[in-house]
């Protein structure tokens, strides 16, 4: 049976047919920044000292799962999406939340060396809150028919995410939708940051780098082709707090 084909052509990979299901594991460690509550005195604050969020360096662990039944559809724009079809789900587990709505696209992907059994990557990922180029080499398995599947790759990433984000209340706002005219309002902002050369509102982006692993899974593969299963959800268990839907029985 033919498994993933490396192509380093993305437009050539609808040549090659459906293979048996094909499931790899991510894992990434990323630094970035995180909120930290505390005074904070600089001459952008009106007034000096004031209580509220700011941003320091920090690290957040990203998992995530890669699943499909043919090179195309694997190789082509996975989106984020309902596991009853190829796709891609990835989540922050420091923060306990998905990294929701997004593609993932690879714009190199090939076998390497005189005996092709290795291979070089770079997968971009782009979700609500993040933008991810992930760039790496690995290892290639060779089948029968000469064709191949990508085993793991290795590599480092960088890009933006979010920047962590904080509330606060402000009493007595005046407001369009109350009798009294005024209300408590809740206000999101991200951690306080200033641009290097001036005062200027604090980005909603904030840095994310580090390294990644991505790795076939044999064992979830084998199970997610075997018969009546259909489905991810029916041989792998997504974290709570990831809203995966199943289908209707």
């Amino acid at each position: 049976m033919r498994k993933m084909s490396l192509l380093a052509v993305v437009a050539l990979s609808s040549a090659f047919v459906a293979a048996e299901p094909i499931v790899y594991d991510v894992t990434m460690k990323v630094k970035t920044t995180v909120g930290k509550s505390g005074n904070v005195s600089v001459s952008c604050i009106a007034g000096g000292s004031t209580n509220l969020v700011y941003r320091k360096q920090g690290t957040i662990s990203v998992k995530g799962l890669i699943w499909g039944c043919g090179c195309d559809s694997l190789i082509g724009p996975l989106t984020y999406t309902d596991p009853s079809a190829d796709g891609c789900y990835f989540w922050n587990e420091t923060e306990r939340k998905p990294i929701a709505g997004g593609t993932i696209v690879w714009p190199v992907l090939g076998r390497i060396d005189n005996k092709m059994k290795k291979a070089e990557g770079v997968m971009e990922l782009t979700a609500e809150e993040w933008y991810l180029v992930c760039a790496g080499f690995g290892k290639a398995d060779i089948l029968e028919d000469q064709s191949g599947f990508l085993a793991k790759l290795k590599g480092y990433f960088a890009g933006w995410r979010v920047a962590p984000m904080w509330s606060y209340i402000s009493r007595g706002e005046p407001c369009s939708f109350c009798e009294s005219g005024t209300a408590d309002l809740t206000y999101y902002q991200p951690a306080v940051a200033w641009a290097l050369c001036s005062c200027a509102e604090p980005s909603e982006k904030t840095a994310a780098f580090g390294s990644w692993l991505l790795k076939y899974n044999k064992n979830v593969s084998k199970r997610l082709g075997g018969e009546g299963v259909t489905e991810i959800t029916q041989v792998y268990t997504f974290p709570s707090y990831v809203p995966v839907k199943k289908s209707a029985e």
